[in-house]
């Protein structure tokens, strides 16, 4: 009933002091695959040019109409949806942002 095959511990092993008796098994070097080269994998996306401007990816929640409306905008502007995006938080956000002009040129 208890011939079951005991996998050894390393560690307990050496302990015991029993690990210099055992031969030693020699390491297989794995065949490593080059690596794919994402430029040739997914052309498409890196001749977008994202993040123009010192830009960084964000997300944010917005409702079902308003995705619809921008997505015709950019399509009648031939403009991308983060450039709608951010004219439109420009003029939303115009007093913020000459506040924050005026302490950077004050600093």
């Amino acid at each position: 009933m208890l011939n079951k095959e005991v996998k050894q511990n390393p560690a307990l092993l050496a302990m015991l002091g029993s690990v210099e008796d055992e031969p030693k098994k020699e390491k297989v070097e794995k065949e490593t695959k080059p690596k794919k080269d994402p430029k040739k994998a997914n052309p498409k996306g890196y001749e977008r040019h994202r993040g123009k401007g010192g830009t960084k990816p964000m997300s944010y929640y917005i409702p079902d109409d308003l995705i619809k409306l921008l997505n015709i905008k950019a399509a009648k502007e031939d403009k991308t949806k983060s450039e709608i995006v951010v004219e439109a938080l420009r003029k939303v956000l115009k007093d913020e942002l000459k506040e924050s002009k005026k302490e950077d040129a004050t600093a």
